[in-house]
C-alpha cells in the first residue's frame, strides 16, 4: 500500500484547487460522495485517495499517482 502521508501535499492540493493547511485532517474513507466532510479533509483506503472539495468527496485511484 502507498503511504499517502509521504506524498507532497502541495501537489494534491494544487490538483484539486484547495488551499493547504499546516495539518491535513485524515479521516475515515467516505461511503458516498455526499457523506459529511469539511473543506480539505482527506482519506484513503486500499484503492482510492479521497479529498473533500466544494461540498463533496472526490476520489482518485491510488494506482494513478505518479511518484
Amino acid at each position: 500500500m502507498v503511504d499517502l502521508t509521504k506524498i507532497d501535499k502541495g501537489i494534491i492540493f494544487a490538483k484539486y484547487g484547495v488551499s493547504p493547511t499546516s495539518n491535513v485532517a485524515w479521516k475515515t474513507p467516505p461511503k458516498t460522495s455526499d457523506d459529511y466532510g469539511e473543506e480539505g479533509w482527506m482519506s484513503f483506503d486500499n484503492e482510492f485517495h479521497y479529498i473533500y472539495v466544494k461540498g463533496k468527496w472526490l476520489r482518485q485511484p491510488i494506482a494513478d499517482f505518479e511518484f
